[in-house]
């Protein structure tokens, strides 16, 4: 009985220290679990070793964005292409030889009496560097205007003379008339002249003598005085005195020089086509070495 009473004792001791044990508080802080730990560790690491390799190769720089005060400072920097040509002070008409299409042109100015820079260039002068641009086919005679601007249009040089310098006029009497005979000279006697004077074929000679034909026809029942179209000197008058000159530097042409021939005498009287066109002789040995 006492030895059952001494284990009884021992059994109770042995509980109440497991009791205390059980309720007493922790030596240490709980232990976090190493796995977790672990892996949250690695994650943060190579996020930054990523990071780092970035920054290292480039160096990100944040964009600026102009401003509008900007953008129009940087638009008033573009210059405009500089143009180095030196301008003429007044209409200047560039040939070559004794062109006959240039010697128009400086009829119908020294009609005007209106000055004009006048030149003419050798054989072994150069174009101008402008030339290819006022002139697409390479013809001249090309007029440079002060203004900078070019043509190589006959028509286009004298309706701007008239414009800008209508009296005298060169459309003396009725306008119609003289628009009629400029446009059968451009469709039948400046083309059948041109062929027959570089080509001079039969055919040629033919239709440049109808041609001539047609204006002695004209003298004779059309006018009523010494010019082609009657007493005043015209733009008819202007284009036809430098090339009926010229009739004579085709061989076996037949016309009537009567008529004709008294015709162009008045014409070679004029004070502005006298002072313009060259001596008959002077132009047959252009033509000749031509």
């Amino acid at each position: 009985m006492l030895k059952l009473r001494s284990k009884l004792g021992e059994w109770q001791r042995r509980l109440s220290g497991i009791s205390q044990k059980a309720t007493s508080p922790p030596l240490s802080p709980p232990v976090e679990p190493i796995f977790e730990a672990v892996e949250e560790t690695k994650v943060e690491t190579v996020i930054e070793e990523q990071v780092e390799q970035v920054v290292d190769q480039q160096v990100l720089e944040p964009e600026v964005i102009p401003t509008v005060t900007e953008v129009d400072k940087k638009a008033e920097v573009v210059e405009e292409p500089v143009d180095d040509r030196v301008y003429v002070t007044k209409d200047t008409l560039i040939s070559r030889g004794l062109n006959p299409f240039a010697e128009k042109v400086r009829i119908a100015y020294a009609f005007k009496c209106v000055d004009l820079e006048v030149i003419i260039l050798d054989s072994n002068d150069q174009d101008p560097s402008w030339f290819h641009t006022a002139s697409p086919k390479g013809q001249y005679p090309v007029m440079e205007y002060p203004d900078g601007s070019y043509s190589s249009d006959l028509e286009k040089m004298i309706s701007r003379l008239q414009k800008d310098h209508p009296v005298p006029t060169l459309y003396p009497g009725n306008f119609a008339d003289c628009h009629r005979c400029l446009i059968y000279l451009n469709r039948e006697f400046f083309p059948a002249f041109d062929k027959a004077l570089y080509e001079n074929s039969q055919e040629h000679r033919e239709q440049l003598e109808a041609a001539v034909t047609e204006i002695v026809h004209t003298l004779e029942n059309h006018s009523s005085g010494p010019y082609l179209l009657g007493d005043d000197f015209s733009i008819v008058d202007v284009v036809l005195a430098p090339f009926l000159r010229r009739l004579g530097l085709i061989p076996g042409l037949k016309i009537d020089e009567g008529v004709l021939g008294k015709y162009l005498q008045k014409l070679e009287e004029t004070p502005c086509v006298a002072g313009v066109v060259s001596p008959i002789e002077k132009v047959k040995r252009y033509h000749a070495t031509d």
